[in-house]
């Protein structure tokens, strides 16, 4: 998780006295998808999400001779800021638009920027990373200046905490899905009695037709969580406790899902993938797969559940929403 190099912030000005150099540096700054291109700050549209997952994907900080003179402003800005040039470093992330998971691709510490040059093959770096692999939707890719070390020195209006973001821009593939996975709604006592839920339940998960049937985006599956509790996290969304509902409740719609395949195994097991291709079930093994894997990689996973059942599968899946590393920074926080 990103919080292991930063610090989770939402505001978009820094409380610092920086130099001016630093508020367009990101400006020449751009991101190869492909044949593509996407200037800092822009988005563009890849029509086909099969293919999203293979392309290559690039990000350049300066091209030809101007790398140099990036270079040059970057020890400047060290200078102004009275720290040393390795102090400083570029952190890549990826970020899937599906369902939020973000992966670090990489951090460059500024004293190795000449050596690493001015090219970041991003694919390479991380081919795994969700927010390049996920074709629903896209992803989204942020890159950042950072206070890389500590400061043992500490004065007003000048960063000195590790982690702490001095610059950012950002780049959105964006699919022709836009649908969300599910929609999250309040629970209060009315849907509680409606659905002949108790009191005391937090979330519920709804799903409306068989999930091995075609996708209806116009019907998404709704999960109920508790009114006051989904007003917390929509308030605080990067706090590390909703962080981990968040995670936690995407676990509990695919265990849903993959629980009702089963009970419906007797209606797809036959037909295999090309039956659930483009159903709920389907939706919900990509996102647990991965996206643009080989046909009978998913074709595998489909006779794993109907014949053992939605237990391995929905395990597999706290992997694909990252419980662990919520878990493991919330309980990193609360000491």
């Amino acid at each position: 998780m990103i919080n292991d190099y930063m610090h989770d912030e939402t505001r978009t000005t820094r409380p610092f006295a920086l130099p001016v150099d630093i508020d367009d540096l990101f400006m020449q700054t751009n991101l190869r998808f492909g044949k593509e291109k996407v200037d800092a700050g822009a988005s563009v549209l890849w029509e086909d999400p099969d293919t999203y997952g293979q392309k290559p994907v690039e990000l350049t900080w300066y091209s030809g001779d101007l790398f140099e003179d990036f270079l040059d402003r970057l020890r400047s800005v060290a200078e102004a800021l009275a720290v040393e040039l390795g102090d400083l470093a570029f952190a890549i992330t990826t970020t899937t638009r599906y369902l939020g998971i973000q992966d670090v691709v990489a951090v460059i510490p500024l004293d190795t920027l000449d050596e690493s040059g001015n090219v970041v093959d991003l694919r390479h770096r991380k081919p795994d990373a969700a927010g390049l692999s996920s074709g629903v939707r896209g992803g989204r890719i942020d890159a950042y200046l950072l206070l890389w070390k500590q400061q043992k020195q500490t004065a007003a209006l000048r960063p000195w905490r590790k982690g702490t973001w001095l610059a950012r821009t950002h780049f959105t593939i964006a699919t022709d899905h836009e649908e969300s996975l599910f929609l999250p709604q309040p629970l209060t006592d009315t849907e509680r009695k409606e659905e002949g839920l108790s009191p005391g339940v937090m979330r519920h998960v709804k799903i409306q037709g068989p999930v091995w049937e075609d996708y209806d985006p116009d019907h998404p599956p709704i999960v109920y969580v508790d009114a006051d509790t989904l007003s917390e996290m929509e308030a605080h969304p990067k706090d590390p406790v909703s962080r981990i509902l968040q995670a936690e409740l995407a676990c509990v719609f695919l265990r849903s899902v993959l629980t009702a395949a089963y009970a419906q195994r007797d209606e797809w097991e036959n037909g295999g993938w090309e039956t659930v291709r483009g159903s709920l079930l389907g939706r919900v093994l990509r996102a647990i797969v991965g996206r643009s894997r080989p046909a009978r990689e998913y074709e595998r996973e489909l006779r794993r559940l109907a014949q053992g059942g939605a237990e391995r599968l929905a395990s597999e899946g706290e992997a694909a929403v990252e419980v662990m590393s919520s878990v493991r920074d919330a309980l990193r926080g609360s000491r």
